[in-house]
């Protein structure tokens, strides 16, 4: 990933959508390694239920996606040796 020259990632939503219960799709842009894209991730989210020591709502996200890192221009190793497909894996939690 070059984390040298390259030491951020970002994601900038422009879709928030719901599609079950407790389910979304985010969609947004990826800048990674110099290069955005556009990306639409899974999210699912836990609560919202009252935290611990604040009392006040809160909920977790957990957001779920894949990328290939020839879109992102990540590397030269051959697809037989590393895999093409990056998974994202993101979680995060929000007090209101």
């Amino acid at each position: 990933f070059d984390a040298a020259k390259y030491p951020t990632l970002s994601f900038k939503s422009n879709s928030f959508k719901k599609v079950g219960p407790k389910n979304y799709k985010l969609a947004g842009d990826l800048t990674m390694h110099g290069v955005t894209k556009p990306v639409t991730l899974d999210l699912v989210m836990n609560g919202p239920v009252p935290h611990p020591r604040s009392k006040n709502p809160f909920v977790g996200f957990k957001a779920t996606g894949e990328v290939k890192r020839a879109d992102f221009n990540l590397g030269t190793i051959p697809t037989a040796v590393v895999s093409d497909e990056i998974a994202l894996r993101v979680n995060g939690e929000f007090e209101r």
